[in-house]
């Protein structure tokens, strides 16, 4: 909402007399919804004094008159004083025989105090009248809806891109594209100077060592070729054909404790390793395959299969109160 162009001050009196009819008709307002909240009658009388008080006062700065439909129709709170108007129960709680009307039938919905309540603050706030106070309105200029943003202003056309003719290619020009391509080369990286901080690969937990690769592949009595196979060693046996002492890479470190989960799931079942490598598995996806053989031929996918497999065994056997087969 904007005022309008006329001086925006108004007489004192005029100022007086806007900013004391907002302020009652706060009281009336407020007394209203005590009433209501009570369940009285009442209260639509005095909700139609705040609503007429309201009226007054826009009135007041436009011309005088004291009815919301002599407000000018550029009004922009207009419309939400005639609609409280129209929503507001009965004048008098009275039937034509003289009898009051029964209490429903002047009660007032909160929502309609709240419509109330919000137009009073917008108006106060327009003729700068504070409520609490005792100051005159700072204007009474009538209220007119704000003039609409213009629009931003249009973007110039851009201009049409340029078209790049390519030169033609001379074997001198191909000699001097090489040299520019050579040129735009990074320049290799040197070496780490002595004593500079080189990162690291990550470090084998403590205890997976080839040591004990060697003691769990004895309890499961595999060969030492299928075994360094299983672990996903490339050195092999030494010249000598013994088995090997060495330091796991991280990947090697990693098989290693899959072997030991599947190590520890069968001695949770009761299950002899050595035995248990060497029988068929009937289920998918061995199909007729024996452990060991799966786990030579899909390395680390292998052994995650079967310890898949035993988990659902141990499953079973929980719910059927068998041990697993």
């Amino acid at each position: 909402m904007s005022r309008a162009s006329r001086p925006a001050q108004g007489s004192l009196t005029l100022r007086r007399r806007v900013a004391s009819l907002l302020r009652l008709a706060g009281g009336d307002l407020a007394d209203a919804q005590q009433l209501s909240k009570a369940g009285s009658r009442n209260a639509a009388g005095l909700l139609r004094a705040a609503i007429g008080r309201m009226i007054t006062a826009v009135l007041a700065s436009e011309r005088g008159e004291a009815d919301s439909a002599a407000i000018a129709p550029r009004h922009p709170l207009r419309p939400r004083l005639q609609a409280l108007e129209a929503a507001l129960p009965m004048r008098e709680p009275l039937r034509r025989d003289g009898s009051l009307a029964p209490a429903s039938e002047g009660a007032v919905s909160p929502q309609l105090l709240l419509q109330a309540g919000a137009v009073l603050h917008q108006l106060c706030a327009a003729f700068g009248v504070d409520r609490d106070g005792e100051e005159p309105a700072a204007t009474v200029a009538p209220l007119r809806p704000q003039a609409p943003a213009p629009p931003p202003p249009a973007e110039p056309p851009r201009p049409p891109p340029l078209r790049v003719v390519a030169a033609t290619s001379t074997p001198a020009a191909k000699g001097q594209g090489r040299g520019r391509r050579a040129a735009a080369r990074p320049a290799p990286s040197p070496p780490p100077a002595r004593g500079a901080s080189v990162s690291k690969a990550p470090a084998v937990p403590a205890g997976l060592t080839s040591s004990a690769f060697w003691t769990l592949i004895d309890r499961w009595q595999v060969p030492d070729g299928p075994a360094l196979e299983l672990l996903g060693h490339d050195g092999g046996l030494t010249r000598k054909k013994t088995r090997p002492r060495f330091k796991l890479t991280p990947a090697e470190a990693e098989t290693l404790q899959l072997l030991q989960g599947l190590d520890t799931s069968l001695a949770r079942l009761a299950q002899d390793p050595a035995k248990w490598l060497r029988q068929p598995l009937k289920v998918a996806p061995f199909q007729g395959t024996r452990p060991l053989d799966w786990m030579l031929r899909h390395p680390g996918q292998g052994t995650q299969d079967l310890a898949q497999h035993l988990l659902q065994s141990a499953l079973r056997a929980s719910l059927k109160g068998e041990g697993a087969r």
